[in-house]
């Protein structure tokens, strides 16, 4: 149909703007060459998505919350002495913040990172003050 074409020129011109004329025209011509190149774009994505998801979760703990001691708020979180321990860890001194905590964040340590998930959710429920 004419809309289903349209639609199709608008996605190519869309390409064309975000990839630039050369990559979009490998893209319809050899796809086999942008294979590789989609596949390195999907791993980066999936590596980022856990920093992506602390961000998101950073973001949405008020601001002046996000400036305080992160030690203060660890101490409060848990009573379990492991856990305490390893988020006290991300903190490098008794006035690293919220969110300079979460800037240090080992996303690689699956434990860390759900606890440490977990303390930001909290955070971020806490009413404001």
């Amino acid at each position: 149909t004419a809309f289903a074409c349209h639609a199709e020129l608008d996605n190519l011109e869309k390409a064309y703007d975000v990839l630039g004329g050369e990559l979009a025209q490998a893209c319809i011509t050899s796809p086999e060459q942008v294979v590789p190149i989609i596949d390195m774009l999907a791993d980066f994505q999936e590596k980022a998505r856990p920093y992506q998801e602390i961000h998101e979760l950073l973001w949405q703990i008020p601001t002046q919350r996000r400036s305080k001691k992160a030690a203060w708020y660890i101490k409060a979180f848990t009573l379990n002495d492991e856990e305490r321990q390893k988020l006290l860890e991300l903190c490098n001194t008794e006035t690293t913040t919220i969110a300079e905590l979460a800037a240090r964040m080992n996303v690689n340590d699956v434990h860390v990172f759900l606890l440490a998930k977990k303390f930001l959710i909290i955070l971020r429920k806490m009413p404001a003050h």
